[in-house]
Order: C-alpha cells, then sequence, then structure tokens
C-alpha cells in the first residue's frame, strides 16, 4: 500500500507540473496576444497621429495657398494684429480707408504665425514655420528639425516619425514648404527659386492623448481577453482534475493487479504456511537444473522425504504448530546441502529436494545418511523433544529418467517401496523400463489407429448455474475405449497423441462432433447452450485452426456464440503476442474464448487484462483439498474477485462434495461442472440429463 501511495503521489505531481505548464503556455499564448494587440493600438495611435497632423497642415497650407493668390490680405491692425515687421520695406504694407481705418498686410506666413501663436496657447499641439535661412530667429529649427529640412534637399516628401522628449512620446511632423511664383515677391532677396524648399511647416502632437482614447475604445476587447483567460483557466484546471483522476483510477487499478499477481504467484508456487517452495516451483527450478546438468554432463539427484510418523505428531499438537514443525525439518536437512539446492513442500509431511552438479551416483547415497542421521535427532516443539521417523527414496538423472516429472514419480515410488519395506531408508530407485517401454510401443501404435477404428468417443459433462439451477453448457470430453485393454484415460493417451501428431486429428473430430451435437441440444434445450471444446497446444498453433473452426460452424450451423474454446495458460504464455492475435482472430468470429485449468501454469495477470477471455476455469487441483487447505481458498477467492471486476465469468470444475459447492457459492463462483452433479456422459445419457432441467 505504501508503494501504491508513494507512486499515485508521484503520478499526481505529474499532473500538477503538466497542468502548471498548461496553464503556463496558455497564459503566455495570451499575453503575447495581448502584447500584440496593444503594440497594434500603440502603431493605430501613431498612424492616426499622423492622419492629424496632416490635417491640420493641409488646412494651414489651403490658407496659405489662398492668401498667396491674393497676394495678401489686409486686416485692421488690433492689439493682436500688429504690422508684421518683417515686411517694413513694402511702401504699402500699411493703408488706411476712406473712413480712417488702420488696414495692414498680412502674407501667408504672418498668418500662419498668428494662427499658430493662437492654437499652441489652446491645444496641446505644437506647430510653427521653420526654416534653414532665417527671417525671424523666432522660427529657429530645433535639431529634429533641421535633420528634415536637410533632407528635403534630396527628398520633398512629408518627413514622420515618433520620438521621446524629456520622457514622452511626440509625434513629429513637417511639410516641405516650396517657392512658386506667388512666393518670389517676398523671398527673391533671399536667392530662392521657384521649386527651392525655403522651410516647412513643424508639428508636434504627443502621442499619449491619442493613445488614450485608442485604448478606450478596446475596453471591451481588453475585457474579452481577460474573460478568455479565466475561461481557458478553469477549463483546463477542469480538464486536468479530471485526467488526474482517470489516470489516478487506471494506476490503482494496475497496482492492485500487480500486488493481486504478486499474491496469486507466491500462493501458487510456495506453502502460504511455511514459506517454502510448493510441487510447481520445484518442477520447474528441476527443469532449469536439468538443462543445465544435460549441458555439462553432470547429474541430479531428486530425493523425496516422508516423515512417516508426521501425521501422529501432529494430531498430538496444536494445528500452528504442524507449519513451525515442517520449518524445523526443512531447516534441518537443508544443513546437508548448499544453497542452489532446492527443497519444496509437496504435502503433508513429505519434502522434495534436488541435488545438482553431481558427478557419482554415490555421492547421494552420503548425504542420504547425512540427512536421516540429522532427522532422527530430536526437534523441540512447544516444549517438548518430538522424534522423527522418515523414509527416503531418490532417483537419478539421466539414469533414471530426464522428465522432471517422472524423476518425481520415481523418487515417490522409491520412498513408498522404503516404508513398505521397513528398511534403511537409503533406498534408491531402481528398475527394468524394458516393460515399461515396451507398453508405451504398444500404447503408441494403437492410438494411431484409434480414430480409424472407431474407437474415440465423445463424452459430455454438464455445467451448471447452481444458484439458478439452470444447465448452461457441456464439455467435450475425449474418451478412447480399446477392443482389448478397455477405457484407457486421457492421461495416459493424450501425451502420446501429442507426441506422435494425432492430436490435431483427435482435436477436430472432437471439436466437429461436439458442434454437431451441441446445434441438437440448442434447438432443444437453450439457445445459449454452449459447448466447451479443448484445444491442445500443436492445434493452437497451427495456422490452420481459424479455417477448422469456420468449416465446423458452417457444416453443423451451430452460432459461433454457442461454442466455447478452451486453451490452456502454458499456450498462452509460450507465446503471448502471437497467442493474442490468435484468440482475437477467434473472438472476431464471435466465439467465446475460456482458459482451462487456470492458476496452474505460468500467466501473468497482468497479461490476462488484454486477452479476449470470456470464461476462466479453475483448476480441481484447487478445489480436491479446499477443505482443508487454505492455500486453495485463498487463490479461488481471489481469482473470483479478480474476474469478477474485469467482468470475465468463471466455472470451477472438479466439483465433488457438497462443502465444495458451498465454498464456491459463498466466493461468487456460481458455475460449476464435477461428479457432484454428473460423469461425463454420452450423447444419449446427456439428452436424458438435460431432459431434467428444462
Amino acid at each position: 500500500m505504501a508503494k501504491i501511495t508513494k507512486q499515485t503521489k508521484t503520478l499526481s505531481t505529474t499532473v500538477n507540473r503538466l497542468a502548471s505548464l498548461v496553464l503556463f503556455i496558455w497564459t503566455a499564448a495570451l499575453l503575447c496576444v495581448v502584447a500584440f494587440h496593444i503594440k497594434e493600438e500603440y502603431d493605430n495611435a501613431f498612424q492616426s497621429g499622423m492622419v492629424q497632423a496632416r490635417a491640420l497642415i493641409d488646412r494651414d497650407n489651403l490658407f496659405r495657398k489662398w492668401i498667396a493668390s491674393h497676394g495678401g490680405v489686409y486686416v485692421p491692425v488690433s492689439n493682436t494684429m500688429r504690422p508684421n515687421p518683417y515686411l517694413g520695406e513694402f511702401t504699402n504694407r500699411d493703408v488706411e480707408t476712406r473712413d480712417g481705418l488702420a488696414l495692414t498686410l498680412v502674407n501667408p506666413s504672418y498668418m500662419s504665425k498668428m494662427l499658430y501663436d493662437l492654437s499652441n496657447k489652446n491645444a496641446d499641439s505644437v506647430s510653427k514655420i521653420t526654416s534653414l535661412k532665417l527671417i525671424n530667429p523666432a522660427n529657429a529649427p530645433d535639431d529634429w528639425e533641421q535633420t528634415a529640412l536637410q533632407k528635403f534637399e534630396n527628398n520633398k516628401a512629408d518627413i514622420g516619425e515618433l520620438v521621446t522628449i524629456e520622457g514622452e512620446k511626440y509625434i513629429r511632423f513637417i511639410h516641405p514648404l516650396e517657392v512658386d511664383h506667388t512666393c518670389m515677391t517676398c523671398h527673391d532677396k533671399q536667392g530662392y527659386q521657384e521649386g527651392d524648399v525655403r522651410g516647412g511647416l513643424s508639428i508636434t502632437l504627443p502621442l499619449k492623448p491619442i493613445l488614450k482614447a485608442e485604448l478606450s475604445n478596446d475596453k471591451m476587447s481588453v475585457a474579452a481577453l481577460l474573460a478568455l483567460w479565466i475561461i481557458g483557466f478553469i477549463g483546463i484546471r477542469f480538464l486536468m482534475d479530471r485526467f488526474r483522476g482517470q489516470l489516478e483510477i487506471v494506476s490503482k487499478r494496475d497496482q492492485e493487479i500487480k500486488i493481486a499477481e504478486t499474491k496469486v504467484h507466491f500462493l501458487s508456487y510456495y506453502d502460504h504456511n511455511t514459506n517454502l517452495p510448493n510441487k510447481r516451483l520445484f518442477e520447474d527450478r528441476l527443469q532449469q537444473s536439468i538443462i543445465h546438468a544435460e549441458r555439462r554432463n553432470e547429474k541430479i539427484a531428486v530425493t523425496v522425504i516422508d516423515i512417516v510418523n508426521f501425521a501422529g505428531i501432529c494430531d498430538a499438537l496444536e494445528p500452528a504448530r504442524e507449519y513451525e514443525l515442517t520449518s524445523k525439518i526443512a531447516k534441518k536437512i537443508r544443513k546437508c546441502f548448499r544453497t542452489e539446492d532446492s527443497i519444496a513442500s509437496i504435502g503433508r509431511g513429505r519434502l522434495v529436494l534436488f541435488i545438482s552438479e553431481l558427478e557419482k551416483k554415490e555421492y547421494v547415497i552420503r548425504i542420504i545418511q547425512v540427512s536421516k542421521a540429522l532427522l532422527e535427532e530430536p526437534i523441540e516443539i512447544a516444549g517438548r523433544a518430538v522424534f522423527l521417523k522418515a523414509v527416503m527414496g531418490t532417483a537419478v538423472y539421466p539414469n533414471d529418467s530426464t522428465d522432471p516429472q517422472q524423476l518425481m514419480k520415481f523418487a515417490e515410488i522409491a520412498a513408498s517401496q522404503n516404508r513398505d519395506q521397513k528398511n534403511s531408508g537409503r533406498l534408491m530407485y531402481s528398475t527394468a523400463m524394458n516393460d515399461l517401454a515396451q507398453e508405451q510401443l504398444k500404447l503408441d501404435t494403437a492410438v494411431r489407429q484409434a480414430l480409424n477404428n472407431n474407437e474415440i468417443t465423445v463424452c459430455y459433462q454438464p455445467q451448471l448455474e447452481v444458484t439458478s439451477g439452470r444447465l448452461i453448457g457441456a464439455e467435450a470430453l475425449i474418451r478412447w475405449i480399446h477392443p482389448e485393454m478397455g477405457l484407457i484415460s486421457p492421461e495416459i493417451f493424450i501425451p502420446l497423441a501429442e507426441s506422435n501428431d494425432t492430436i490435431t486429428l483427435f482435436g477436430k473430430y472432437v471439436a466437429q462432433q461436439a458442434c454437431l451435437q451441441a446445434e441438437l441440444w440448442r434447438q432443444d434445450l437453450s439457445p445459449s447452450f454452449r459447448i466447451g471444446v479443448n484445444v491442445s497446444a500443436k492445434q493452437f498453433q497451427d495456422p490452420s485452426l481459424i479455417e477448422m473452426i469456420d468449416l465446423i460452424l458452417n457444416k453443423s450451423s451451430l452460432p459461433p456464440e454457442n461454442l466455447e474454446i478452451e486453451i490452456t495458460e502454458g499456450m498462452i504464455m509460450a507465446d503471448v503476442d502471437k497467442a493474442i492475435i490468435t484468440l482475437q482472430n477467434i473472438k472476431q468470429r464471435g466465439v467465446k474464448i475460456a482458459i482451462d485449468d487456470f492458476g496452474t501454469g505460468y500467466s501473468s495477470l497482468s497479461q490476462l487484462k488484454n486477452l479476449p477471455v470470456d470464461r476462466l476455469k479453475i483448476d480441481r487441483s484447487f478445489i480436491v483439498d479446499i477443505e482443508h487447505d487454505i492455500n486453495n481458498r485463498i487463490i479461488i477467492e481471489m481469482i473470483s474477485g479478480l474476474a469478477a471486476k474485469m467482468k470475465i465469468e468463471v466455472i470451477a470444475e472438479g466439483i465433488e462434495t457438497e462443502a465444495q459447492k458451498e465454498f464456491l457459492l459463498s466466493v461468487g463462483c456460481a458455475q460449476m461442472q464435477g461428479y457432484l452433479f454428473s460423469q461425463p456422459l454420452t450423447a444419449q445419457e446427456f439428452s436424458e440429463f438435460a431432459a431434467t432441467y428444462r
């Protein structure tokens, strides 16, 4: 849980950082828009000021041209209109009307001066006439105007710029004054010719009032941008919260699956009470050791240790002391072996171990002697000394067998014979293998001919939904009835069929018969009746499997959803990616998929969520000792609970007692099959059985 909490916090921190990054980008983007908008308004204000300045200049030029076209105008002399001192040499500057009114001549330049003096007092703008050749010193150009007037010598176009004066922005605009024929009366003495630039009309406008006016018109735009930012902020936070929530849900689910997977793996490969490896893990380690020994031409000894009086000792102790006793026995035995040698618990008072990297078989005998001597020493349990009676049996690779399960079987046979014969406990497995080889050869020949001789038949074991009492389907099971040897167990002939490649023919035959029969039952019993057909590893790897399924469904007219293909965990884990592709092809046709013997293989629960599985079949090995084995009960409960969360059906097989049925119901597993309800039946027997469930 601490790991989940830490990962959840890490995930939350990552999402918060992502949210902050998105909000930063969102804010930065809007700030860029605002900055662009302000710059645009700044440019608009400048252009507006330029238009305003040009309008004022155009107005003044119009007045000047009108006055110049009339050779000047006479206006009454007053306190505000004094005679132009720079026209003193003109004899007709001042005149008097017949009624005695004094008039003075106003030329264009003087008129502009008077207008500018008036406007400069009442406006923010500053206007004036300026020239490089001064007549009136008051018209002397400043630095900017002087530069502009110099530029007019090469280019007579208007000049407008944005400048900074005492920390404030101003628009400076100047219009060139060209000499035309109307100007020669006053300016010919200054050396001007027509077309020369004799000065300019200059105007200075503060930018601030114009910019303020522009921005005041855009208050709605600014408000809209602010509202957009707030909406985006809220939206991003909302989406990120949702995203964080979804990620936390997914992360929590994955962590729960990993924890469940770890627990199931431990319970599947270790004894829950002693923490010793169980038979499955032992066989896996033994297989790896055999591969290693084969490369180095070494021997491996597999020894089964059976504590004969274990049950009697445990009956006299408290239940919890049984596991303590097993752990102490294992600890004693470990003293005789190296850390690379493996020991496992395979039952009540029964241990198995293997010794690797042996060069001589005789070394094992010495190990057994030392182990037996240690086990004969008293063990203290609950303050009292107990004495063990142990028998041992050993098989050696490759002398006795190269198969891990066979080695364990031979070691168990040796231990059993040792117990029955009451000898010294050092019995090594030794038997003539010729009879067994001959028997295997005879069976191999017979199994090749079984299908052609019509010795293969199909039986059907009913599958029920116990809570509703409905018959929901059946599992098709192959049976071999030999004319001389009688009924031969599938555990015997199926491995032979797999080794000689007749298993594919068997599988096709069973599928054909089962689908034809299931269609009849579907019409007679229930539209949802489902028939389960086992597929072997070789069939599953056969590229023609999908084609075979299509052909059988077509010939039998059985709807795809009424067929369930059963595969084992080992088939999937052999090549997960390829298995998923095959299963998806089957699933696309509507055919149901079940994992048979679930819990006994090497499947990963994290892979299970990627598989198109409809149903899990809990193996009978978990059911058989469910009343006494807490490990199996825990595994079944976890499988049922996890399947329910993943919306996968669960069915338990091998149900033989009412107690097993009631426990399965208590953990939510309602679908069952087993001898408690019915043994495998012929088609006719099944029809009679099904009649009671109509």
